[in-house]
Order: C-alpha cells, then structure tokens, then sequence
C-alpha cells in the first residue's frame, strides 16, 4: 500500500477502504501468505485495513512490519530510531494489527548513510554486500527487504549474499516507485517482452524476480 500524508490517509479510508478490505480478501484466498506492512504507511491506515480485512488472522499468513521511521504531519519521512522509539514502533504495530508477535520486523535504514550499529531487531535493508556483512556482525538477520527490479539492480550482491547465507531477501517496489525508478511496466524493454510473449507488462515485471540471482546480471 502506497504511503501518504495523514490528509491522504483519511481519503483513502473515506473512498477506498471496502476496496482495499476487498482486495486484501482477495489476495489471501489465492494463497497470498506473506503480507508486508507498516505502521507508518498512510500513516496509521495500512494496519488498520489489515485488521479490518483479515483479523483473527490464519495461523499461515506471516505479517512482517518496519520500524525506524515515521511520519511529521505534512507526510514527511523523519529518522526515527532510538532503542525507545524502535520499541515503541514494534508496540504500536502489534496494538494496530490486533497480534501479539509478528512473522518479522524489519529496520528502516533512512539514506545510504544510516548507521547500521545499535539495536537493529531482525530484519534490514543493507543494499551493498559490506553493509550487509557489517549488519550481520551487530546481529542475526531473518530477512532483508531492499528494492528490486528490472531497471533497478543494485540490490543483487545484498542478494547474492542472502542466497549464500541462507537470509531470506524480500523485494520491493517490483513495479517501481516514486523514490528512484517510477514505472517498470512503462520501461520499452518490459513493454517489448510483454507483447513478445503476449503477457501484460506488469506480468513480465514481476516474472523477472524469482529465480537464481545470476541469471539477473
């Protein structure tokens, strides 16, 4: 779910709250089992609608959620990381989900120059492979979620590193976003391989991901 600012929020709960309820829904009866979310998306509607669509939750779906960040008033992004503010960000996502533990919780890493040393929970978001090596000397990771995707590649040696350690690599905005790359699908060489091979371009973007990280370079 894209992120906005608190007027936003309140629109999208306002107009498009049954759809999203809907469409959560939806996707777990296909088998979706992983659901990504935050606190701070919307901010505060992205749980919300979680709770409202899927709660009491089935024991497989895994709900993973970030702290580290938050949101001023007019929707800005603001470091939020201290040992209290990670602690109160892991207690207000479970109090807005409706659990009492979560699948994972992954750390925010605000710009390339946020420090990776302190109290780092489970999860992270190193994109260069020394970032990630130094993260695994402050603590265990389960999982690090970066971006990825056709256009954008420059996660795949924190990827390499995750496959030969065994770390689970979540990637997101597979369509792209407004923070680097803004729409795959509209990329010529997605739109050419789409009619290729009569799929839609959205498809062909999201085939791209899975497989050995190799066969991406």
């Amino acid at each position: 779910m894209a992120a906005c600012s608190a007027p936003c929020s309140r629109l999208i709960v306002g107009n498009h709250g049954a759809q999203a309820i809907a469409v959560l829904r939806r996707a777990v009866e296909l088998g979706v089992d992983h659901i990504d979310t935050a606190q701070y998306y919307g901010p505060a509607v992205a749980n919300e609608l979680i709770r409202a669509a899927l709660w009491p939750y089935d024991p497989a779906l895994v709900l993973v959620s970030k702290v580290g960040a938050r949101r001023d008033e007019s929707g800005a992004w603001l470091q939020w990381d201290s040992p209290a503010d990670l602690r109160q960000g892991i207690e207000d996502n479970l109090a807005s989900l409706g659990v009492e533990q979560l699948g994972a919780v992954n750390l925010r890493l605000m710009g390339d120059d946020a420090p990776l040393e302190g109290p780092a929970g489970r999860g992270a978001g190193p994109r260069r492979r020394p970032e990630l090596r130094r993260a695994l000397q402050v603590t265990e990771l389960m999982c690090v979620q970066n971006p990825l995707n056709v256009v954008d590649r420059s996660s795949l040696p924190a990827l390499e590193e995750c496959a030969a350690r065994g770390i689970a690599f979540v990637p997101f905005v597979p369509f792209g976003s407004g923070f680097g790359v803004d729409n795959v699908p509209d990329e010529p060489a997605v739109v050419a391989t789409a009619a290729r091979l009569g799929a839609t371009a959205p498809q062909v973007a999201l085939a791209w991901l899975p497989g050995d990280p190799q066969q991406h370079r």
